[in-house]
């Protein structure tokens, strides 16, 4: 069986370059089953999995030409943030092309350990831009309605699902000297590597941080914000309390308890995502929320008569279906007629069925 001991052994692997590139399903499988039974290396798998997203990001291939190619970019960015970190020599060799490759390599890594280091050192892991009066600061909004959801490309290159009722706030210069993203509702984050710029996203008193992953962040209601991570890792803490921040890998979830505490828990990576992807799941959902989310998935409104005082929980998968379709599926089994007007839903429980 072949040995992954360093960055190299991974890249080099085809079947790895299918799943982290091409999102191959059985490769998916092999290397999830991989890291379990291998989790002294995990880390370093995930490391590898950074390199390779940096490179395909870049448009580049794992060849000795444009490691090298990749190899002045990085370095143009380290000397760049000079002042903003500790300074850091790296060795290269010219006298080939594979040294060459190799000090690309070793660079790669060096400056990625550097944005963990700092990261984890400094407080939530960002640098502080205060006291540049030469950056004048604006914001950038970009929000939806009931009803409507997108997919929103950021300067960094990475994506964020949106969805309805929801907005992200960032500052002009995102990218250049912060990646910090301000949430108000829900949204999946697919982030790009760069370690020398963590990326956060602020939600109510909840920050997680992350260097290159995804997840998806629920704040629709401030008291009960939730993080749920798909890929990567990713630090999830109190705005005003780091030292008890929660570090998740693919499939916890942070949760913001009663308490006002945040807490961790496993999730079902199947199903968590599947809102943007057209797909409404009710998993033994209280009555009020699956009301809400109807209101706000196809931004109706929604009158209840009659609802029974017993509380109601609603399970049912629906895939890019009318509103009438789930009316009429969860009425038939919970009880209760409706009729629609335009953008007004009006849901009707038989009264001999709340005695």
């Amino acid at each position: 069986m072949r040995q992954y001991n360093t960055i190299d052994d991974f890249l080099n692997e085809k079947s790895f370059r299918d799943w982290v590139l091409k999102n191959d399903s059985a490769g998916s499988s092999h290397w999830q089953d991989w890291m379990e039974t291998h989790g002294e290396k995990k880390e370093l798998l995930l490391q590898a999995k950074s390199v390779l997203l940096e490179l395909d990001r870049q448009g580049q291939d794992w060849d000795t030409k444009k490691q090298s190619l990749l190899f002045d970019k990085i370095k143009k960015r380290i000397d760049s943030n000079k002042g903003k970190q500790p300074a850091m020599s790296y060795p290269v060799h010219r006298s080939g092309k594979k040294n060459l490759a190799k000090a690309a390599v070793i660079s790669l890594l060096a400056a990625f350990f550097l944005g963990y280091l700092y990261w984890s050192l400094s407080p939530l892991g960002i640098l502080s831009d205060e006291g540049n009066a030469e950056t004048k600061e604006s914001w950038i909004t970009k929000a939806n309605p009931r009803g409507q959801k997108s997919k929103i490309h950021l300067p960094d290159g990475s994506a964020v699902f949106l969805n309805a009722e929801s907005e992200i706030r960032f500052r002009n210069d995102f990218g250049q000297h912060n990646r910090d993203i301000f949430l108000t509702g829900e949204s999946f984050f697919e982030v790009v590597p760069d370690s020398l710029l963590p990326f956060r996203v602020f939600s109510g008193d909840v920050v997680t941080t992350a260097l290159g992953t995804s997840f998806n962040v629920n704040c629709y209601d401030k008291e009960k914000i939730q993080v749920r991570l798909a890929t990567g890792i990713v630090k999830v803490a109190d705005e005003n309390d780091d030292d008890n921040a929660i570090i998740l890998v693919p499939g916890e979830e942070a949760i913001l308890d009663d308490h006002h505490k945040i807490i961790k828990q496993n999730f079902n990576l199947k199903k968590a995502f599947l809102w943007k992807d057209g797909t409404l799941l009710f998993d033994k959902s209280p009555f009020s929320d699956f009301k809400i989310t109807l209101e706000r998935w196809y931004g109706v409104d929604i009158e209840v008569i009659n609802l029974p005082r017993q509380e109601l929980y609603i399970s049912g998968e629906f895939h890019d279906t009318y509103l009438s379709n789930i009316l009429e599926s969860i009425g038939y089994a919970y009880g209760f007629s409706y009729s629609i007007d335009q953008k007004k839903i009006k849901i009707s429980f038989n009264q001999k069925d709340n005695r």
